[in-house]
């Protein structure tokens, strides 16, 4: 196939599949697997970043295009699409009715069909056909069918795309790959091989008799090694798709051991995973069908304009462009001019509901805007309010070591004038002692004296 899918061959055994057999799914048919569905069309969108690789993405935005989404599922691609492109007409066909019943784009319908009793449609219908992701439905000679249908049902001139993974990691460890052996011989057992992806580009060639299928190739790293698509991929297989009791209880059967053992081998591998760098592929086929005027709509895009000239309208014409033409505008303004009050309301439900659909993707990128916002004015409101509670710290700490050295400073001033006034004080109470012991002394000295004189005196006298 000219890429490494062609290169990458398991040994398992393989035996020839049932045929006619209805189309069944492995997964549940409830809540969880419509949840499953949009989280798997976000997790494709994001890697490769659109919805599509088919070069029609001009034709979808100004023409009334018809597109069909074969095994649409809970139809989350086609809300996606039909929001983007409302001037073109989008049908789901699915066997399980998951898809919204009541409320969506004016330019979308679902049809409950099972595509192996043949899509319910005329011969080159479609400018667009697009499936995905039906490796575990189909058996290999429903494979081959189901593509016949698909080639019927398009255009000349139109576009056919499917999208698969290839469910065999590369790098992958002795757990991840016990694990895929026993999940390849399980559903084998079934009719379902997991290698079909390997023959999806001979089938499309096949069946148109064409060689010109082309191969968009995404690889990304599995686990936490990988980035947030690769932790949430490895969610979406092990913990969403590999959870359904059919698959547990089929696979837990193959592998000789219990529910309850099964899922903590389960954990046992997301955790080697996590340790190691496994690659992930995934693949879009993608072909346009001969017939039409085989001028691809990425080179007719290049230098597009709504006003060119007559001769361009000639061509479109001749090509198959039936909206392009002077009448069919005028009407087509016309009955969109009735139809848009109506349709106002009714897409502002749409939208509504969309968005809660697409909350997962779109909040995401709002909402890192957002946060991105808030953070700056959070940050900035709390190194405002840090600033603020710091600068009280510090200047409580800076005026209580001030005032423990004002009290120093203070204390030292203070007391050297205390230690002056004590010092004056004493030596004033010093001196007044002295001077009674003086007084005293000599009172006493002269009173000796008096008595001396007095004796002297009285010995005269007699």
């Amino acid at each position: 196939m000219g890429n490494r899918i062609s290169k990458i061959k398991p040994k398992f055994f393989y035996h020839k599949s049932k045929q006619h057999e209805k189309l069944k799914s492995y997964l549940p048919d409830d809540d969880r697997e419509i949840n499953r569905h949009h989280v798997h069309h976000f997790l494709k969108r994001f890697l490769f970043q659109n919805n599509f690789s088919s070069p029609i993405e001009q034709k979808l935005m100004r023409t009334q295009c018809k597109v069909l989404d074969v095994a649409c599922g809970a139809g989350t691609w086609l809300l996606d699409c039909s929001i983007n492109y409302p001037k073109s007409n989008f049908v789901g066909l699915d066997i399980n009715p998951l898809y919204p019943k009541e409320i969506k784009p004016d330019n979308l319908q679902f049809v409950q069909a099972d595509i192996l009793e043949g899509l319910p449609f005329p011969d080159n219908e479609f400018d667009f056909v697009h499936q995905e992701t039906m490796i575990l439905s189909y058996t290999p000679d429903q494979w081959n069918y189901a593509i016949s249908e698909m080639v019927r049902v398009t255009k000349p001139g139109g576009w056919i795309e499917l999208v698969e993974p290839y469910s065999f990691a590369i790098g992958a460890g002795p757990l991840f790959v016990e694990f895929y052996a026993t999940a390849y011989n399980t559903f084998l057992s079934r009719g379902r091989d997991l290698r079909m992806i390997q023959q999806i580009k001979s089938l499309l060639e096949s069946n148109l008799n064409q060689n010109n299928v082309r191969i968009d190739e995404k690889t990304f790293i599995l686990g936490s090694n990988g980035d947030k698509i690769g932790e949430a991929y490895l969610d979406y297989i092990f913990k969403d798709s590999n959870n359904s009791e059919l698959i547990i209880k089929s696979i837990s059967h193959h592998m000789g051991i219990s529910s309850e053992e099964y899922l903590k081998v389960v954990d046992d591998i997301i955790e080697e995973v996590n340790q190691s760098r496994v690659e992930y592929l995934f693949y879009r086929f993608y072909v346009q069908k001969n017939g039409g005027n085989d001028v691809e709509e990425e080179n007719e895009s290049e230098g597009y304009n709504e006003g060119d000239n007559e001769e361009d309208d000639e061509e479109d014409d001749e090509g198959d462009d039936e909206g392009d033409d002077e009448g069919d505008d005028e009407g087509r303004n016309a009955g969109e001019n009735e139809d848009e009050e109506g349709d106002n309301e009714v897409n502002e439900v749409v939208n509504e509901v969309v968005n809660e659909v697409l909350n997962e993707e779109v909040n995401k990128e709002v909402n890192e805007e957002v946060n991105k916002k808030v953070n700056e004015k959070l940050n900035k409101e709390v190194y405002e309010n840090v600033n603020d509670e710091v600068n009280e710290e510090v200047n409580e700490k800076v005026n209580e070591e001030g005032n423990e050295e004002v009290d120093e400073k203070v204390n030292e001033e203070m007391g050297e004038e205390v230690n002056e006034e004590v010092n004056e004080e004493v030596n004033e109470k010093v001196n007044e002692k002295v001077n009674e012991n003086i007084e005293m002394k000599n009172d006493e000295n002269n009173e000796r004296e008096n008595e001396e004189d007095n004796e002297e005196g009285s010995e005269k006298t007699l």
